[in-house]
């Protein structure tokens, strides 16, 4: 974990000024100490100096004045809640930095990010993202190096951008620590395309990845698969039922099962990853709170594809 304390000692002192302003007004040199501590201090957090509600103001302005001082009071509690959230452990660090960028940083300077990432790859890992259309034709979007299309970053970001309070719905909400854990790699993997922390989240005492201690020592009748491939080998000790694999899951159905009191396990496999990861789980929540929702993933050579396990 970051040490914050200079960041803390940093904030203290732009506290102090900012409550001053509210009875005096500072030269345009202290102006440049607020502004250049400001960037260091978004850097740090946020990995880039400005915030996206930012403005230009005209200092020399009363009424500018009075915005630029709550602007940097506005500034100082997020810094501060930030520091906050992330003080817990290295889990929840890793999870609140991926959501304060997400949820303070410009789309196009995100994008931008990325694509610095992409392009420090190797040429064989850039050539293995070619392939993404035909090995994956569920995912909308491309890296595509040669015909210079990247839609599937900015997809991605826009993806994130809307529905970054159900990313920590959804955070918030998983059973256990190696789903999380699972969750914030998957994440950073489509930012910044690193399989390290992914195959990480995945070791497990069992030789497959569907993690089978999630059903031991639990009352579970019936398996409903819908479309996670490989769950056959649960038929010998439970009732498989297999759905016919559909683009578009059926949540009405899913309500219903999720509302059964039969003791039931549902696999369910995210065809568009990046939406229903976070939409599925939130309906799954809000119809029945005692869900218990688990994420794995697998074939994470060059693109992971993640599924739901739903112990009702």
């Amino acid at each position: 974990m970051k040490d914050y304390g200079q960041i803390i000692s940093l904030i203290g002192t732009l506290k102090t000024i900012c409550n001053a302003m509210q009875k005096q007004k500072f030269q345009q040199d202290v102006i440049n100490d607020i502004e250049t501590a400001s960037e260091q201090i978004n850097v740090q957090l946020y990995y880039h100096p400005s915030l996206k509600f930012q403005k230009k103001y005209n200092l020399t302005l009363d009424k500018d004045y009075m915005f630029y001082r709550e602007e940097l009071e506005t500034l100082i509690g997020i810094w501060e809640n930030s520091i906050l959230n992330r003080r817990n452990n290295q889990l929840d660090e890793q999870f609140w930095e991926i959501y304060d960028f997400f949820k303070y940083i410009d789309k196009d300077v995100i994008c931008k990010k990325v694509l610095d990432h992409f392009a420090n790859l190797s040429e064989a890992r850039k050539i293995d993202f070619l392939a993404l259309p035909y090995y994956y034709p569920e995912i909308k979007g491309k890296l595509d190096m040669l015909k210079n299309d990247y839609s599937l970053v900015e997809l991605s970001t826009e993806i994130m951008l809307e529905n970054i309070e159900l990313f920590r719905n959804l955070y918030n909400n998983l059973y256990e620590e190696k789903s999380r854990k699972l969750l914030v790699a998957i994440v950073k993997y489509w930012f910044d395309f690193d399989l390290t922390q992914i195959q990480e989240a995945q070791k497990t005492n069992y030789p497959d990845y569907y993690a089978i201690d999630i059903l031991l020592g639990r009352r579970v009748d019936t398996i409903i698969n819908y479309g996670v491939s490989n769950v056959n080998i649960f038929k010998e000790k439970y009732s498989v039922v297999d759905k016919t694999k559909k683009s578009i899951l059926p949540i009405l159905e899913l309500k219903e099962t999720v509302l059964s009191e039969e003791k039931k396990a549902l696999f369910i496999p995210v065809f568009d990853l990046q939406n229903d990861l976070f939409e599925i789980t939130k309906i799954l929540f809000e119809v029945n709170k005692n869900v218990q929702i688990y994420l794995r993933c697998e074939d994470v050579t060059i693109w992971p594809q993640a599924y739901l396990i739903v112990v009702v």
